[in-house]
């Protein structure tokens, strides 16, 4: 297999360094380490969610090869634009943002399927929409939040599910998918069962970025070997 050109693969390690940035910010604003930060501005803590996502995106638009990773990256840009929606306007804008990203990236794996999946893939594919709809009405039960947005976390977990049972690397693209779900759930938790309190703000931005950026590799090792079997 054709790996990714440098600037793809350095795009890629930048975001990473930009994600882990973020990430102690977020563990000072959860009240668990490095409490000085927690004040930082809020435009530059948005600006660096926003390009976390932005960069990733870069990274597989760079591998330049195959109209689905290209998909794929188009749906980490307008991530990029729900990270920044989420914290600016608010969930429903942020969440629609999400919600057409998934759709796009569940396309391109959808185009791109096995022609033969093993049932250890089927049971993996099927139990990350399950575990993650059941583990979301537990988080938002006996809150004041809308029980249906328990449904919310479908949409990302139908993208992993398509994503496992693709061809796209299943160790990078279908894993780091399903890893992504669990940030929706985990943002549903604060809402619900954490009452806002921000408390695990740095595990659904841990499960978020480590999910995007296997996400992201994924697609640019998929475009990387395009001419082998990328369906365009």
């Amino acid at each position: 297999m054709d790996k990714p050109n440098a600037l793809s693969r350095n795009l890629w390690l930048i975001a990473i360094v930009v994600g882990v940035i973020y990430w102690i910010g977020s563990l000072a604003r959860s009240g668990v380490a490095f409490e000085d930060l927690a004040s930082l501005p809020k435009p530059l803590i948005v600006a660096t969610k926003g390009l976390f996502s932005a960069l990733l995106a870069m990274s597989v638009f760079a591998a330049r090869k195959g109209s689905a990773s290209q998909i794929v990256g188009a749906a980490l840009a307008i991530s990029a634009v729900g990270d920044i929606l989420l914290v600016t306007i608010g969930s429903a804008a942020g969440g629609l943002a999400f919600a057409v990203a998934h759709l796009l990236a569940g396309y391109a794996y959808a185009k791109n399927q096995r022609d033969h999946s093993t049932a250890t893939l089927w049971m993996f594919a099927t139990a990350v929409p399950l575990i993650a709809v059941v583990s979301s009405y537990l988080a938002l039960h006996g809150s004041d939040q809308n029980i249906l947005m328990s449904l919310f976390p479908l949409i990302s977990a139908s993208m992993a599910a398509l994503a496992i049972l693709s061809r796209f690397p299943l160790w990078l693209s279908g894993l780091g998918a399903a890893i992504f779900v669990a940030s929706d759930v985990l943002f549903l938790a604060d809402l619900g069962i954490l009452r806002h309190s921000g408390e695990w703000g740095f595990l659904t931005w841990g499960s978020y970025a480590v999910g995007y950026a296997m996400v992201a590799r994924g697609a640019a090792l998929f475009s990387a070997a395009n001419g082998n079997f990328a369906q365009n």
